[in-house]
């Protein structure tokens, strides 16, 4: 079984509650999940920006495919469309994925990660919810969070650094840990989501994921 896992899998973990199989209230989850397709792009070498923060455009350096239905439809969208938006625009576009949530949800299922339980709201209105079936995978993106969070190591990787903004940014980080325990790493939480602590990452590659990360944050004042 192949649980190595897509940042917007991850998000997805994140956002679901283990045993409810439900999103949590509050949450930005789906423009978490567009902004975490657009970084997992950039990290696997597919794309880069080209300009600075949420006016950034994106192109397409690689159109080989990642094996992800998702980041490959999308992908290809952007290699069809390069001069159409701009990087806001295009997580935009991603979060307004139709079905998005089941999509990511059910290749989980795949993977053996989370399992389908079909259920009924007032006995009339059909429900699809996704509990946890192994819960290893979204142990290991927690211990990497916790590692990133309440430590000060500067070698914390960037998917990791991504992982973190976009939970942060999407309200999500609250429900995974203690809300005290995070008030006081408020300044390491920052400097992580600015881009400060990336180990061995360029700056290039700092700046951008910022960028992302960015979009991502804002994606619900363009839609809305």
């Amino acid at each position: 079984m192949d649980t190595k896992l897509c940042l917007h899998e991850e998000v997805m973990l994140l956002a679901l509650g283990e045993e409810t199989g439900k999103v949590a209230w509050g949450t930005w989850c789906d423009q978490a999940l567009g902004g975490a397709v657009i970084a997992e792009l950039r990290l696997a070498g597919r794309i880069r920006l080209e300009g600075i923060g949420k006016e950034a455009r994106i192109e397409v350096v690689s159109t080989d495919p990642l094996g992800d239905e998702l980041l490959d439809e999308w992908l290809a969208a952007l290699s069809h469309e390069p001069e159409s938006g701009t990087l806001v625009e295009w997580a935009s576009k991603v979060s307004l994925t139709s079905d998005l949530r089941d999509r990511v949800a059910r290749s989980l299922v795949r993977r053996g990660v989370l399992r389908v339980e079909e259920s009924k709201v007032l006995f009339v209105f059909a429900r699809t919810l996704y509990p946890e079936l192994d819960p290893e995978p979204e142990r290991e993106v927690r211990a990497r969070l916790r590692d990133a969070i309440f430590t000060d190591t500067a070698d914390v990787e960037p998917r990791t650094v991504a992982l973190l903004s976009i939970a942060k940014a999407a309200e999500i980080l609250p429900r995974v840990f203690d809300a005290s325990e995070l008030k006081a790493r408020h300044d390491r939480i920052e400097a992580l989501a600015n881009g400060e602590v990336m180990g061995d990452a360029d700056s290039d590659l700092a700046a951008q994921m910022v960028a992302v990360i960015t979009a991502a944050a804002i994606v619900p004042a363009v839609i809305t």
